[in-house]
């Protein structure tokens, strides 16, 4: 048996789905769940977009085929609210687009699912719970920006707003490198570095509109650029849910 979070599910067939799961103990993966699209099927509940599970698989001709399939989390708490529903889903849509197949990482694993259990669970919540899942997400594949000093000299950055080169991953002191990277890089203020540093340690706390809009900008940017791939804006959930 396995441990897995549903990420997403595409027909496949008439009846059957291919149902991509993120996996503990195998990273990403694709199975085929059989008779999953008719009404009397028992998985089709179990199998719901952001459901923990455990499953086991039998081994077919060119895929392999989901069986035995237990519920291990539902999170109802953000099933039950809209707001928290569009955020678990822009969760899961951007670690199916950032992770390949077969890449395992326990410790992402769990943090991801820590991020549900904490949405599940929070009375209130803002876009902001993204930006530090992005953040974090990025962290664990080796992109993690450096926030408390200049990249190209001992100095430690401080009160003062400062460029960031999203190439060197860090704030960038020297003039000259600057002008050579201003296309791919950001100018952060205090404030801003100041929630980024927090989100780092997974506090995220209430701050500003303004700081918010800042703090978004600068992930989305910064995972675009590492990721080498455009990403759906997660700030457009917003105008969603108005």
């Amino acid at each position: 048996m396995m441990s897995g979070i549903v990420l997403a599910r595409t027909d496949f067939r008439e009846y059957d789905q291919i149902i991509t799961i993120y996996t503990k103990t195998r990273g990403k993966q694709s199975f085929i769940a059989r008779g999953v699209k008719r009404s009397t099927s028992k998985n089709t509940s179990l199998l719901l977009e952001f459901s923990s599970i455990t499953f086991g698989t039998v081994s077919g001709k060119e895929w392999q085929y989901i069986t035995n399939v237990h519920r291990e989390n539902y999170f109802t708490g953000i099933r039950n609210n809209i707001q928290k529903s569009v955020y678990a889903g822009i969760a899961i849509r951007g670690i199916e687009r950032m992770l390949k197949h077969n890449e395992q990482d326990e410790l992402l694993f769990g943090f991801f699912y820590s991020w549900l259990l904490v949405l599940d669970q929070t009375k209130s919540c803002s876009s902001i719970i993204l930006d530090y899942f992005f953040l974090q997400v990025l962290s664990f594949l080796g992109f993690s920006p450096e926030l408390e000093r200049y990249g190209d000299s001992e100095q430690m950055v401080k009160n003062e707003s400062a460029f960031f080169s999203f190439s060197s991953g860090c704030f960038l002191y020297n003039t000259e490198d600057i002008e050579q990277t201003v296309k791919y890089g950001f100018v952060l203020s205090c404030s801003a570095r100041r929630v980024l540093l927090q989100l780092q340690k997974g506090v995220v706390q209430d701050v500003s509109n303004s700081v918010v809009k800042e703090v978004h900008s600068f992930v989305y940017a910064f995972a675009c650029f590492c990721l080498e791939t455009p990403l759906l804006d997660w700030k457009m959930a917003e105008k969603w849910l108005d």
